[in-house]
């Protein structure tokens, strides 16, 4: 499977080996993404990429930075997101039901989430407004 992964480049969480893996399991080109790349992706989709010659594009990218482009995400075709900051869905904090309202707007889009209660609550809250 040919995959177009595009990741931020200042993490607080190292995943090589998680990318390792991936690489070694599909033709996977690996992008990490300036703040500046990321902050506008529709002109980095642009300049930058052809989706029609991935069978996925994964986005590992700053969740707040995605929020605020919800539209040109939902056209981005076999879209595939990897979550691990959903948690702040459901504590008190300036992301509390953010994730749950961003992941409605994107009917289409599959996500992969590092928890599985998480993913659970998330399900839940995506299907009962849906």
């Amino acid at each position: 499977m040919k995959i177009l992964f595009l990741v931020q480049n200042e993490q607080r969480v190292i995943l090589d080996r998680l990318y390792d893996g991936i690489a070694c399991a599909t033709d996977c080109d690996l992008r990490w993404l300036s703040s500046k790349e990321q902050a506008n992706l529709r002109r980095y989709f642009h300049e930058k990429v052809k989706p029609e010659l991935y069978e996925r594009i994964v986005l590992f990218l700053r969740s707040k930075k995605m929020f605020r482009q919800t539209l040109f995400i939902r056209s981005i075709p076999n879209l595939v997101l990897l979550e691990h900051d959903a948690w702040m869905n459901y504590y008190p904090s300036k992301y509390q039901g953010k994730y749950s309202a961003y992941y409605r707007r994107l009917p289409a889009v599959r996500v992969v989430s590092s928890g599985f209660q998480i993913t659970e609550k998330l399900r839940d809250d995506i299907a009962i407004a849906g």
